[in-house]
């Protein structure tokens, strides 16, 4: 009697955890027709639960052609085993950003262990004092100086920087297919803007720097990348 009642105990378990998952995911989808970019990583946790709407949340995004940034806790969700086919798929999804520092990129699997790396479309983000902007076999890098403190955050700070690219050249795209040929320019052009923006701050605070303080410089660093533009 004992064992039924914690067999029915645990299945009403798993029916409320089903039910869980199953509203998060609707309650994130809908929201889909509002969004250019969807940024998922920074703050998110490494709860099981939490991975599981994580999963079908981006296999709906690739579903809906949504333009993804994946960054943070998201990339060690797809280096374990079970979300390995969610790998692969992402891999070959041209609208997916991952941007992974030094230790994320160690913990991933090889991208050319599921082969050639000129089947895989996506983007790949490896950040660093140079940080490197791949996309199958071409490599961009972006050399722009950065502060000399690397305080916690800025890698959330670019992985928004680059979201907002990417929403701003998924407008471009609308009927202009030259504008996917920009996508990997935008990403380079996002972390050079966030190199310099941690500069500035740098510059500002010292030793005091905060991810903060280089989210208060990102909207002069445009201003000025822009000015530039205007004067060639």
């Amino acid at each position: 009697q004992k064992v039924k009642q914690l067999q029915e105990s645990l299945q009403e378990l798993q029916d409320r955890q089903m039910e869980i998952i199953s509203k998060s995911v609707r309650d994130v989808v809908s929201m889909f027709p509002t969004l250019h970019a969807l940024c998922v990583g920074p703050g998110l946790g490494r709860h099981p639960l939490v991975f599981k709407v994580v999963q079908q949340v981006l296999q709906r995004g690739m579903e809906s052609n949504l333009t993804l940034i994946l960054d943070a806790d998201v990339l060690f969700m797809l280096s374990l085993e079970e979300y390995r086919e969610l790998y692969k798929e992402l891999l070959k999804y041209e609208g997916c950003i991952m941007t992974p520092n030094v230790m994320e990129m160690k913990r991933l699997p090889s991208t050319s262990s599921f082969g050639s790396e000129n089947d895989n479309k996506n983007i790949i983000v490896e950040k660093g004092h140079v940080d490197a902007v791949s996309r199958g076999d071409v490599v961009m890098q972006c050399a722009e100086e950065g502060g000399l403190k690397r305080s916690g955050g800025i890698g959330d700070v670019l992985a928004g920087t680059i979201s907002a690219y990417m929403a701003w050249n998924q407008i471009i795209e609308r009927g202009n297919e030259g504008g996917k040929q920009q996508r990997a320019f935008a990403v380079w052009t996002a972390c050079c803007t966030v190199k310099r923006a941690t500069k500035l701050a740098f510059e500002n605070k010292r030793r005091a720097m905060s991810s903060r303080d280089v989210l208060d410089e990102i909207c002069g660093v445009i201003a000025h990348m822009e000015d530039d533009i205007e004067r060639r």
